[in-house]
């Protein structure tokens, strides 16, 4: 004879029943900020790559010399210069454990104030506005109008998240949009604990 569980009871109750179940927009929030972490921490670029949006992609920044670049692209892959720099992660005892948080890394110390899976919606974080400007006004780079436009579209109400080991104080940091209905990996920020330049 078996004996059903009470969990399997509920799911087959609110099945037949037609109750709707409903997930808020923070657990969504949550799920998508941890199922980003592990793809990243993973190094599995197809498994990033279901979270990037056909129509805003994803903007890496990184600093391969002495000035940051903001690079846009639909294809976060190593073919197409992804700059996989974060290292491998061993503690991942934090993955599940999201909380509502700041976090800065101190170039004095050389460590982040905060460990753990943190993120905020309320940074005002314009790095790309800023990379974009430095580029145009002393490289006299020509920033096209498409790419002001998406990092505009990027930043307009993100959320940014922080994972940062304890013991090796090892960081990610990826910001998150929510764009029609669904919340979508929009930066990838290689250089917030880069005290170098």
């Amino acid at each position: 004879m078996r004996v059903f569980s009470p969990v399997l009871f509920l799911f087959l109750f609110l099945q037949c029943s037609g109750i709707k179940n409903t997930v808020s927009q923070d657990e969504m929030l949550h799920y998508t900020g941890v199922q980003v972490l592990n793809a990243l921490a993973q190094r599995d670029s197809a498994a990033l790559s279901k979270f990037v949006n056909p129509e805003m992609g994803v903007w890496l920044i990184y600093r391969p010399g002495a000035i940051d670049v903001a690079l846009h692209t639909y294809a976060p892959a190593p073919k197409a210069g992804f700059p996989w720099v974060m290292g491998e992660f061993n503690d991942r005892a934090f993955f599940g454990d999201l909380r509502k948080g700041y976090n800065k890394y101190s170039c004095d110390s050389n460590a982040w104030q905060n460990s753990g899976f943190l993120y905020s919606d309320t940074t005002n974080d314009n790095r790309l506005n800023v990379i974009q400007d430095f580029r145009q006004k002393w490289l006299n780079e020509d920033i096209p109008e498409k790419d002001k436009k998406l990092a505009a579209l990027a930043l307009d109400g993100d959320v940014k998240f922080w994972y940062v080991e304890e013991k090796t104080q090892r960081g990610l940091v990826f910001h998150l949009k929510k764009h029609k209905g669904k919340w979508w990996l929009s930066i990838l920020n290689f250089v917030d604990s880069d005290c170098g330049a």
